[in-house]
């Protein structure tokens, strides 16, 4: 009725035609150990979901404006360098940093593209 995720039978005819040796070498194998990398592990970043909000309110206090302020045109350079901040010391995506915001996606994804373009 139920079927596995894996044709063990495939797998196991992988290591060896006979099934004793099979699980013997796969045991032998999973036991193995190895300095290589073989999932890609997010590095901790300094930003976490628990503490962007107090590093967003922060980081507003010090400049001396709201949250709403970040809209505003003549804080051009300041919505951009708190955006900047958090795509690299946050793992917060595009869509988590613009809504955290409380900004247009479209306005995050352009720096990301400037970002991407420069040198």
């Amino acid at each position: 009725m139920g079927r596995n995720l894996t044709d063990t039978r495939e797998v196991l005819g992988i290591l060896s035609d006979f099934n004793e040796k099979a699980l013997i070498e796969f045991v032998r194998f999973n036991h193995e150990f190895s300095e290589g990398t073989f999932l890609d592990v997010r590095e901790e970043k300094e930003i976490d979901q628990l503490n962007v909000t107090e590093y967003i309110n922060r980081y507003l206090a010090e400049k001396g404006i709201g949250i709403n302020d970040l809209r505003s045109v003549g804080n051009k350079s300041l919505r951009e360098e708190l955006i900047k901040l958090l795509m690299e010391k946050s793992n917060l995506s595009l869509r988590g940093i613009a809504e955290t915001l409380e900004l247009n996606r479209e306005m995050v994804r352009k720096l990301q593209v400037s970002k991407d373009l420069s040198p």
